[in-house]
């Protein structure tokens, strides 16, 4: 599973110009096929992996949701974008295992397991012998990594620090993204990444923020915070209250008013391309 993740990866694009890449494996090695008219978002990376004979339809969805989860990838604007962290992993993968992120190996893969699944040829030879090759490969690669630090690029930021004028920069750690001072170790600012959705709160008037719970979730905060401890799983929209005025919040194809007392409501209106 972890090498169609890596594969699922190597789909997504590197750049930010051209809105989608295919990785293909060549005799020569990597290279970008571009296609202005090549579909976007997850769809694209659907495309790409069926032209790959990678995956399965079943494991498409879990495919996109693993390698968002682990920063491989990020939506933006319902796209997906490789992130520093993911261009770290490809790189590695690229030199310390270049047959087993070469798309055919996973298509040949998925094709001994069917056959495997149909019964005609036993499960455990058929690991045992890919693991004869990877044993090696994953030696030589300990080897050859050891002592070594993977270098995740930071993304530049407008902001300077308060501290010693340097500017801070978006960083990631064990538990994700943060904003830190270029200037470490010697200067160690830093602060968690705050997004203002630009809504207001329905209590006091403070910005939303949007902000992660432990676990990952994203939900939605008072700027105010800990003198307003007001939260909502539901995301703040541009649109108002025509009551009240007050920002209103979408669940489940509905905008509402968080406003007590208020009680506004109305169904989204779906486009023609939803219906």
């Amino acid at each position: 599973m972890h090498t169609l993740l890596v594969k699922a990866s190597l789909c997504v694009s590197k750049g930010h110009k051209i809105p989608f890449d295919i990785i293909i494996r060549k005799k020569g090695g990597f290279v970008n096929e571009k296609r202005s008219n090549h579909p976007r978002g997850e769809q694209a990376l659907i495309h790409a992996l069926e032209e790959n004979g990678i995956g399965r339809p079943s494991t498409y969805a879990p495919i996109i949701t693993t390698i968002v989860d682990r920063g491989y990838v990020e939506k933006e604007q319902k796209k997906l974008k490789t992130t520093p962290l993911g261009r770290a992993v490809n790189q590695v993968m690229l030199e310390q295992f270049p047959d087993i992120v070469d798309p055919t190996f996973s298509a040949d893969m998925e094709k001994k397991l069917d056959v495997v699944e149909a019964g005609k040829a036993d499960w455990v030879k058929t690991v045992d012998d890919f693991y004869q090759g990877f044993e090696k490969s994953l030696e030589a690669a300990e080897k050859n990594m050891e002592g070594k630090k993977i270098k995740v690029e930071d993304i530049p930021t407008d902001e300077i620090c308060e501290k010693c004028g340097r500017p801070m920069v978006i960083k990631s750690g064990r538990y994700g993204k943060f904003v830190a001072c270029s200037g470490f170790p010697e200067c160690r600012n830093a602060h968690p990444i705050v997004k203002d959705t630009g809504g207001l709160c329905p209590l006091c008037g403070g910005h939303m923020l949007l902000r992660k719970s432990a676990k990952g979730r994203v939900y939605y905060g008072c700027s105010n915070y800990p003198t307003c401890n007001f939260m909502t799983w539901d995301e703040p929209v541009p649109e108002t209250c025509p009551h009240c005025g007050k920002t209103l919040f979408k669940r489940r194809g509905q905008l509402y008013c968080a406003k007590e007392g208020c009680g506004f409501v109305k169904n989204i209106e779906k486009t023609n391309a939803e219906k």
